[in-house]
């Protein structure tokens, strides 16, 4: 069980990074794109427009453009464009600290992604992309599921060959108890 535990968590972890991995390289690339059509002054940009929203149907995820004085330019739910956003994560992000985080229960990925300028020293914004962790949920649940499959199958076995094993090991006492009653 103890091991059985250790290969769930240890497989949650990766899956996790892997995806934190896969999603910022993404978003890297999109921030490049972003910083040479002068997305966050102008964002009128068709074609970068289509590519956040690829993005953010390919990862079933929100994602928020935030520029340096914290307004929001552009979110893909449409909810909050205009509006004035101050979390920790993007404060950090905006000091050149980029953050992710896993929320378990909720099943969601958070992370920030600093957008710079092409001198790579100025930061000008700041990507907030949350992103749903229901296949990493999924593939965990399917694997507890796996692994107390073969647990119940091991604990058969053990009982079966105990059972055996004990039958084996009582007979000599069995003859010994029938010469002694005799």
């Amino acid at each position: 069980l103890v091991i059985a535990e250790a290969v769930i968590h240890s497989y949650e972890k990766r899956a996790v990074a892997l995806r934190i991995s896969n999603v910022r390289s993404q978003c890297d690339i999109l921030c490049n794109q972003l910083m040479d059509v002068g997305y966050l002054e102008d964002p009128a940009s068709k074609v970068i427009e289509r590519q956040i929203e690829v993005l953010s149907n390919v990862y079933s995820g929100r994602i928020l453009l935030i520029n340096n004085y914290f307004k929001i330019i552009k979110d893909t739910y449409g909810l909050d464009e205009g509006k004035t956003v101050v979390a920790a994560d993007v404060i950090r992000c905006l000091e050149g600290r980029a953050t992710s985080n896993y929320n378990k229960e909720n099943r969601y990925i958070e992370l920030t992604v600093p957008i710079k300028g092409t001198d790579q020293k100025e930061l000008q914004g700041v990507m907030l992309v949350s992103i749903s962790a229901g296949e990493i949920a999924s593939s965990i649940e399917f694997l507890e599921r796996t692994v107390i499959l073969f647990l119940a199958i091991i604990a058969l076995v053990v009982a079966a060959i105990s059972y055996v094993a004990s039958r084996a090991l009582v007979k000599p006492f069995n003859k010994i108890t029938k010469a002694i009653e005799e």
